[in-house]
């Protein structure tokens, strides 16, 4: 699928079953089940036709620039193996898919780093901050039994994306502040909100503290504010339609997931709402497009 300038169908386009991914998880958490069900199945046809949409265009290649696109296909993978476990309990296909995220998501993220030294932007951070992602899947395989093996490996994972995220997160604000990126990739704004909610799952379902926690989505409340700001004064503009805008979705799932993690519930119904919202500006854009086109 190629329309305009858009690239064709492939990991470009995996935030799409990442943010599906992640409202099936979300739900889930808040007793949406056939929702979840649903969204899950979604999420699961749209990893498999975007590696027969690499396997047919074999765009992008694998190499250093276009890692941040396998990063989120690595963590797309992860969190469809994560919605399906409520469901179905298949652990042996959650370890299955957090294994294979968990390979694409750390090979990105040592891949990565000397392209820091460049023009950085929000997309910059996934292969960052990706192996963030498979943690949570091996803290929950870890929970169910799977022994301190998979538990250490969790807290490598989780270890390896908050480490190198802070850095990450300071080159990248002390270039996109205070405008941020153009309208067209506006929602990329939350992106640096996958790490804050996602992280908090990972630590507090490892059995860390839960005053990480409360700091971590303390400090991503002005994150989020200032992401809302840009993201939302941008739709009235109706930008052009690339794959960026699905980077709205996930982060506001995973702050959801970690506000549940740590009890405030309410909270994260609120962002299951706006996850509604957001989820549902990205597919009414995408079918718009895909009208026109």
């Amino acid at each position: 699928m190629k329309k305009g300038n858009l690239p064709p169908w492939g990991p470009a386009w995996s935030g799409a079953a990442l943010g599906t991914a992640g409202f099936a998880i979300l739900g889930g958490l808040h007793g949406w089940t056939v929702i979840s069900a649903l969204l899950t199945l979604l999420a699961a046809g749209l990893v498999l036709s975007i590696l027969a949409g690499w396997a047919r265009h074999r765009i992008p290649p694998i190499e250093r620039a276009s890692l941040p696109a396998w990063a989120i296909l690595g963590m797309a993978i992860t969190a469809v193996g994560m919605a399906q476990t409520p469901l179905t309990h298949q652990w042996w296909l959650h370890a299955i898919l957090a294994g294979l995220g968990a390979i694409i998501c750390v090979g990105a993220n040592l891949a990565y780093w000397p392209a820091l030294r460049g023009e950085l932007n929000f997309l910059s951070l996934f292969p960052v901050m990706s192996p963030v992602v498979p943690a949570v899947g091996m803290a929950q395989w870890a929970a169910s039994g799977a022994g301190d093996v998979v538990k250490l490996i969790g807290w490598a994972l989780c270890l390896l994306a908050i480490g190198g995220a802070i850095p990450a997160f300071i080159l990248v604000y002390r270039r996109m502040l205070p405008l941020g990126p153009p309208a067209p990739l506006a929602a990329t704004c939350w992106i640096p909100l996958g790490i804050v909610g996602q992280s908090v799952v990972a630590v507090l379902t490892l059995g860390g503290p839960r005053a990480y926690g409360w700091i971590v989505l303390g400090l991503g409340i002005p994150l989020a504010l200032w992401a809302a700001w840009r993201h939302w004064s941008s739709l009235p503009q109706w930008a052009p339609y690339n794959p960026t805008w699905w980077a709205s979705t996930f982060p506001v799932a995973t702050c959801g997931a970690g506000a549940y993690a740590l009890g405030l519930h309410g909270a994260s119904l609120a962002l299951l709402y706006l996850l509604v919202i957001h989820w549902c500006i990205a597919a009414a854009r995408a079918l718009s497009h895909a009208v026109k086109g």
